[in-house]
């Protein structure tokens, strides 16, 4: 006799950096405060690679991806051209591996499955590729800062 196996039940994740708790949020706060201005893009790439995860994060969050993709009759879900690019700026920037580049890319395509809770392990993931932007963009930061000469 045959026993069914269940699948374990998906744990609605909550995404930290929406509730102000992401693992880098003071860093992400100070970062964002410092080098992206309050309307148009930032006068730096690493500034512009931040502002493109806030406004990704915020879209899938806030909008569940509705202005960030264009729905084809019958067709697939495509990315508008200003956030294809915002993302290619973000993978450039923090040297995102392809299947990073894809969780963004779906994140955006599917932000309603995200915001519903239907997609727990993509919304941790896209958690943890905005921690590793803070990272990157915080290490260029750092890097740019000229000592003191004495």
């Amino acid at each position: 006799m045959k026993t069914k196996t269940t699948k374990p039940a998906k744990t609605k994740y909550s995404p930290t950096y929406w509730n102000g708790e992401g693992e880098a949020q003071e860093f992400y706060d100070a970062l964002n405060h410092a080098l992206v201005p309050d309307h148009g893009a930032a006068a730096t790439k690493h500034g512009e690679a931040l502002r493109w995860i806030g406004n990704i994060y915020h879209e899938v969050y806030n909008n569940g991806g509705g202005n960030a993709v264009q729905y084809m009759t019958g067709g697939p879900r495509e990315l508008r051209g200003d956030y294809a690019n915002g993302i290619d700026t973000i993978v450039m920037v923090a040297n995102l591996t392809g299947a990073e580049c894809t969780t963004l890319r779906n994140a955006l395509k599917y932000g309603d499955a995200m915001c519903d809770g239907t997609r727990p392990r993509s919304a941790k993931r896209l958690d943890d590729i905005v921690t590793k932007v803070i990272r990157a963009v915080l290490m260029a930061h750092l890097y740019s800062i000229v000592p003191p000469t004495k």
